[in-house]
């Protein structure tokens, strides 16, 4: 195992390769690239990213985990400390291959998914920011993800969208879309006959039209907020 540590400001995308090994981008530390900030495509997962710093990307992802071709590279861990902070132009954090453990007390914003994880499996935390100014705040794809909300999400489309089954979304924060469409929500469910999942919210959940959204199967939302904190 490796610690690779990013201690300056580099318009060089970091290449992240080597299953097992961990990136550090230092605090006050900017990295800016033309495309990905962090290239940790691939079959090789399980590796490990700490972000006190900021990552830039103008034309990419901020962090691209895992092969989305086969299934593959995940089971990996990124935590972005309240001083870190990512800005993409696509989307914040896209994972493949599933069992993404990601925490955020930072500042993430997209003009698309702010954090996209595919293939199940996977656990979000959230206690800062995710902003997309172009789709989805939070895209959980392939059942069984664990997303938990104490801090702000704000959307144009979902603020928190899942599909398959077995996903329990905790909400303690707020949770805002400004999308005007009949299809979006605050909290999206989107299931299929015989697919079970569960909403827990104690916090704010906004809509223009619906806080939330089920599929067609089994939706179990468990509302311990005030009766104003869920609004369209």
């Amino acid at each position: 195992m490796a610690i690779n540590a990013i201690s300056a400001d580099t318009s060089t995308p970091i290449v992240a390769n080597t299953s097992g090994d961990i990136w550090l981008v230092k605090a006050g530390v900017e990295v800016t690239t033309a495309g990905d900030a962090i290239n940790g495509t691939g079959s090789n997962g399980g590796k490990t990213f700490l972000i006190h710093g900021h990552l830039i990307a103008e034309s990419g992802d901020g962090i691209d985990l895992g092969d989305s071709v086969l299934n593959n590279g995940g089971n990996n861990n990124v935590h972005i400390l309240s001083t870190g902070s990512i800005f993409a132009e696509s989307n914040a954090i896209e994972s493949a291959g599933g069992g993404l453990d990601l925490t955020n007390e930072g500042s993430l914003f997209s003009f698309e998914l702010t954090i996209f994880a595919e293939d199940g499996g996977n656990a979000i935390a959230n206690t800062g920011t995710i902003t997309s100014s172009g789709s989805f705040g939070i895209f959980a794809l392939g059942g069984n993800n664990t997303i938990s909300n104490g801090g702000a999400i704000t959307a144009a489309f979902d603020g928190i969208r899942t599909q398959g089954t077995g996903n329990l979304i905790v909400n303690s924060g707020s949770v805002i879309t400004s999308g005007t469409a009949a299809n979006i929500a605050a909290v999206n469910i989107d299931s299929l006959t015989g697919e079970s999942n569960r909403l827990v919210n104690g916090g704010e959940l906004s809509s223009q039209l619906n806080a939330v959204l089920g599929g067609d199967g089994k939706e179990t939302v468990v509302n311990r907020a005030p009766s104003t904190a869920m609004s369209n």
